[in-house]
């Protein structure tokens, strides 16, 4: 757009100076002033009549610019068509010998041209004609991107070259010839009609990246030279044998120039298309890969998971085939002999030559807390022959707790007697952990809709009822009572503005396929007051996709949003605090060597801007010795490209001799071709506070680290995500071991006796399930064998309702408990010898009553 308004002037401004040439030829002629009838000092006059042809056709041409202005395009065409037709008639005229009644339009006085020797006045009357019809069609609608009025002009600025070859080869003796006024009037006229209207999408045509731009320019070069070369011959080689025919080969060469530029601009249209053609056929081409490319994609991977899916499929069929396979088991019940299949010796985790078939050894392998359960099994079926089917535990020998479920027949006696029993045993283990595992999910997703206090209900639409439960009348401050349950009565409730939004969104979800849509609005309650609500919702639908209900739950999020906003008007804040921000400001211009500093820069060091060197850097002048170095460093490793910042802390002497912690930063925002840095802005922050912070929360870490030696006490985290346990440096000197020991849960516990194992492990286990603290004291045994008393405390972090780590302290409270221990034994000592001296005392007194 740019370069097409760029063309457009230009062709105004040869439009003008066409004019004003015409102008200022046609004052000479009225005043009588050789120097304007020529422009040239010693050079042809323009007659008054070409002037006045290049006065109308310059400003015809000018007009048609005027886009803005609507009566400026008649006029213009007006002018146009009397130019040709007057330079049409004078053509015609001289060529066969008659008037045509055109002869008004002449000034008084004044041919077009000078015409020695009767010769037709071809020198201006043909680009007049040919300008005139470039200017009429100007606004006529472009059916090619190079249109015919543009090269019109290419053709008048070809003439303009013909004539300025042939006066440099005839040596300006030929009738034809042009006053040099005329040759740049025509040139102006063939520029101002070359850009009129020029298609700027042309012009990438002329790229070296177009595929015709190796040939564009060529062909256009030829296309001027070629009309030259061809005159130059022809004036050489056939003017010396018709020497009163040199207006002829001016025509023939000016009507082969039309037709050769006619053929390259066809030529080049035709090409521009056929690449145009091409390109769409690229496009459409690449559109057809990317598509295939993505079905392919899309192929492979429901391949793959298809795949995935019939070996997962397969696995689990294997697995419930294992899963439920019975071992079978036979008891002679008057002797207790057991008879058990291969399959039943797996369930029981024993190989089947080591199974003595004994009932007693079968016993030993059930639960403790089931034994007694399955000891009373023929008392529970004495006196029937029937089917049982029982349910027990059994602990196999390598600890495993395992399920099982036992289906069979009774058979009796006569005397009511089990006299034999035959039956099936299945592991049921999984299906009792999977049991426990979707009860413990169940409980779980009813405390999450509990929290998160979300209120259910569902659209029937056969029936237009909405049915609400408790929850949701609550959010909307509804009562039962008056809950009409229809679908117009929630839409009563819906802020007005949200109505409209909310219904349009309800009706593409009803046409559309998806069935999980979420909306958020607001709602009115019959109390007035204003609720945020975001609504999910479920279409269920039937076999022929037709619509059956609609499910979902609301939730009030007016406190979210009320946090959102709170949020926004904290960021509104924030911005303002960082736009207020007391940093000092510097700015190296590298090429200079100069340093730009505002007052705030220097106002951290207690200087004046005036007081510090502007030829270098702040650091260099008062920086501390030990942070030059390092500083230096970081800027080389920006300023060469290896970091994008530069970031660096050091000291800076105080004007008052204290030292000044800062906070630099800066970034090079210019660079020459080469990449050489040209200017680095940045700035300073003092962080003198942040650093004597950090100083005596170092000082505070060493004085904890110190105080938990002298205390003996240690720190642990059991990370529950990696299983791994952390210590502090206490926690390996109280166990006696390197700082280079892996400490882990198993290694751990086996530091404690059996007893305080089993205490310290449950302690562990109920504060990851419930959540809750532990606080032991239990007897330890270090790496090199010590005995130890030690005190364990324990609490589980919580996140999203699971614990994710337990964390605690561990002190040695060996001499605590030894100085107890102490205390008690004199505690006991000092009873006994009050004991004694009460003792004493009572025979004393019975001595005394006796005598």
């Amino acid at each position: 757009m740019i370069a097409e308004i760029k063309l457009r002037r230009i062709a105004a401004w040869a439009a003008g100076l066409a004019g004003v040439l015409g102008l200022l030829s046609l004052i000479g002629w009225w005043l009588k002033i050789d120097g304007l009838r020529s422009l040239f000092p010693g050079g042809r006059v323009v007659s008054p009549n070409t002037a006045l042809s290049f006065f109308l056709s310059g400003m015809a041409l000018w007009l048609m610019q005027q886009e803005g202005n609507r009566f400026a395009q008649p006029i213009a065409r007006f002018l146009a068509i009397l130019i040709g037709l007057r330079a049409a008639s004078n053509l015609l005229a001289e060529a066969m010998g008659r008037d045509f009644g055109l002869s008004f339009l002449d000034i008084p006085g004044a041919s077009l041209v000078p015409q020695p020797g009767g010769q037709i006045p071809l020198g201006t009357t043909l680009p007049f004609v040919i300008a005139a019809l470039g200017i009429f069609l100007i606004g006529q609608k472009k059916r090619a991107r190079f249109a015919l009025a543009n090269w019109l002009g290419l053709a008048v600025i070809s003439y303009a070259l013909i004539v300025i070859t042939g006066n440099l080869i005839t040596n300006d003796h030929q009738p034809f010839a042009l006053a040099a006024a005329s040759v740049i009037g025509f040139l102006l006229l063939g520029t101002g009609l070359l850009f009129s209207r020029f298609d700027t999408t042309l012009l990438r045509v002329f790229s070296p990246n177009h595929p015709l731009g190796f040939i564009t320019f060529r062909l256009i070069l030829f296309g001027l030279i070629t009309p030259l070369v061809i005159y130059s011959l022809l004036v050489w080689l056939i003017l010396p044998l018709i020497p009163g025919h040199h207006d002829l080969i001016i025509f023939v060469v000016l009507i082969s120039t039309l037709v050769l530029l006619a053929g390259f601009v066809s030529s080049l249209q035709r090409m521009e298309i056929l690449n145009e053609k091409r390109r769409e056929a690229e496009g459409i081409r690449d559109s057809l890969l990317a598509r295939l490319q993505s079905q392919t994609a899309n192929l492979e991977i429901q391949v793959a998971l298809r795949t995935k899916h019939q070996q997962e499929t397969t696995e689990r069929l294997q697995l419930a085939l294992q899963a439920s396979d019975y071992g079978v088991w036979d008891q002679d019940v008057p002797t207790g002999r057991l008879v058990w299949d291969q399959r039943q010796c797996e369930l029981f985790g024993i190989a089947p030559e080591k199974f003595d078939q004994r009932y007693s050894t079968f016993l030993q392998l059930v639960h403790p807390e089931d034994r007694e359960q399955v000891r009373l099994f023929k008392e529970r079926h004495q006196g029937e022959t029937s089917n049982f089917d029982e349910e027990f535990r059994i602990i196999r020998p390598d600890g495993d707790v395992r399920h099982l479920v036992s289906r069979g027949k009774v058979y009796s006696d006569a005397h009511g007697q089990p006299i034999r029993i035959v039956g099936l045993n299945r592991d049921i283990t999984i299906e009792r952990r999977r049991e426990q595992t979707v009860s413990t999910l169940n409980q779980r997703l009813l405390f999450i809709l509990n929290a998160s206090g979300s209120g259910v209900w569902e659209y029937n639409f056969s029936t237009n009822k909405l049915d609400w439960d408790d929850h949701l009348l609550e959010i909307y401050g509804m009562q039962r009572k008056n809950l009409a349950g229809t679908i117009e009565e929630w839409e009563g409730r819906v802020h007005p503005e949200d109505l409209a939004r909310v219904q349009s969104e309800t009706e593409l979800e009803l046409k559309g396929r998806a069935s999980q849509q979420q909306h958020q609005f607001r709602i009115v309650r019959p109390d007035g007051t204003e609720r945020y609500i975001a609504s999910h919702r479920y279409l269920l639908r039937d076999a022929d996709s037709s619509l059956l209900s609609m499910v979902g739950f609301d939730n009030d999020i007016t406190g979210e949003h009320e946090l959102r906003e709170e949020l926004r008007i904290t960021e509104e804040r924030w911005q303002l605090a960082l736009t207020g921000n007391n940093d000092g400001v510097w700015d190296w211009n590298i090429a200079a060597g100069e340093v730009y500093r505002n007052a705030r820069n220097t106002e951290i060091v207690g200087y004046l801007v005036s007081e510090l060197p502007a030829d270098r850097h702040i650091w260099q002048a008062l920086g501390h010795p030990e942070d030059i170095p390092a500083t230096n460093a970081a800027m080389a490793d920006h300023l060469e490209g290896r970091k994008p910042l530069y970031q660096c802390e050091y000291r800076l002497r105080h004007k008052a001799g204290h030292w000044v912690w800062v906070l630099d930063r800066g970034k090079v925002v210019a660079r020459d071709p080469k990449g050489q840095p040209l200017r680095v802005v940045g700035t300073q922050t003092d962080i003198t506070s942040r650093k004597q912070l950090e100083e005596r929360l170092r000082h505070g870490e060493e004085m904890s680290l110190q105080l938990g030696r002298l205390a003996q006490i240690g720190a642990w985290e059991w990370d529950l995500s990696t299983t791994q346990l952390n210590w502090s440096p206490e926690m390996y000197r109280i166990h006696e071991v390197e700082l280079g020991y892996e400490p882990s849960l198993a290694k751990s516990l086996e530091f404690y006796p059996s007893p305080a194992k089993n205490t310290f492990s449950e302690a562990l286990q109920h504060a990851v399930r419930a959540g809750t603290s532990f606080d032991l004291e239990l007897p330890f045994v270090t790496a090199r064998s010590h005995k130890l008393w030690v005190r364990v405390l324990g609490r589980a972090e919580i996140k999203d309702g699971l614990a994710i780590s337990v964390y605690g302290a561990f002190q040695d409270i060996t001499a605590r408990k030894e100085a107890e221990d102490m205390r008690r034994q004199f505690e006991g000592q000092l009873f006994q010898a009050q004991k004694m001296e009460t003792l004493g005392t009572l025979a004393g007194g019975i001595a005394h009553d006796f005598n």
